[in-house]
C-alpha cells in the first residue's frame, strides 16, 4: 500500500472464534449472478436464511437489505456450505487475510454504519496479505477495501491502491478477482478524470 493510505491499527486479537453456519445438509444457495441480484429471489435461499438467522443471534436488528444483499451473497456463496470461523489471527499466516477480510465484509453486512470499522479490518487484511507476500490475497482485500473508499467519495485513494495491488500480478487475468479488480480500476479512472 502507498503511504496515502491512513495509519490504522490492527485490531487486537481477543483469542475468540465465533463460527457462523451458512449452509445445512440439501440447503439451497443464493444465485450465482450477483449483477442481476434481486431481494425477494435472494431472500428465498436457505443459505441466506440460515446466515440472516444467525446473524440475527449476534445482533438482533440485522435485516437483509438492498444495501448489504450482495455481500451477503458473496459470502454465502464463497463458503458453500463451510462454517465460517472468524479468528483474530496472529500476523504471518497466510489465512489471516482471509479472516480479516471476511470480518470487514461481515461488519458491511451488518450495516453500512460499519463501514468505519470495515475499513480497519480491510486494511488489516491487505497488509496481513502483504506481510505473507501472498498477491492475489492482497488484491482481493485491496479490492473490497477500494469499494469502501469508494463508497466514501476517496476515489483517487482507491484507485491508487487497487492499482498498485493490480500491478503486482502478472497472471491469472481472467479470475474473478482479477476480472472485478479491473471493472472497479476502469470505473474509478473514469470517476476521477
Amino acid at each position: 500500500m502507498s503511504d496515502s493510505t491512513p495509519a490504522v491499527d490492527r485490531p487486537a486479537p481477543t483469542g475468540t472464534v465465533t463460527f457462523l453456519f451458512t449452509d445445512i445438509e440439501g440447503s439451497t444457495l443464493p444465485p450465482a449472478d450477483l449483477k442481476n441480484l434481486r431481494l425477494d429471489q435472494l431472500s428465498q435461499s436457505e443459505a441466506v436464511q440460515l446466515f440472516v438467522e444467525r446473524a440475527q443471534a449476534v445482533k438482533p436488528t440485522f435485516r437483509l437489505t438492498a444495501d448489504n444483499a450482495r455481500a451477503v451473497a458473496e459470502l454465502c456463496l464463497r463458503l458453500d456450505g463451510l462454517p465460517l470461523a472468524i479468528a483474530e489471527q496472529t500476523p504471518g499466516k497466510t489465512m489471516a487475510s482471509e479472516f480479516f477480510q471476511l470480518k470487514g465484509e461481515l461488519l458491511l453486512a451488518r450495516s453500512r454504519d460499519n463501514a468505519a470499522e470495515a475499513e480497519v479490518w480491510l486494511h488489516t487484511a491487505v497488509r496481513a496479505a502483504a506481510e505473507v507476500q501472498a498477491p492475489m490475497l492482497q488484491l482481493r482485500s485491496t479490492l473490497r477495501l477500494s469499494r469502501v473508499w469508494r463508497d466514501q467519495g476517496k476515489v483517487a485513494q482507491a484507485r491508487n491502491a487497487l492499482s498498485e495491488a493490480y500491478a503486482k500480478l502478472t497472471e491469472g487475468f481472467t479470475t474473478p478477482d482479477m476480472s472485478e479488480a479491473k471493472t472497479l480500476l476502469d470505473e474509478l479512472t473514469t470517476v476521477h478524470n
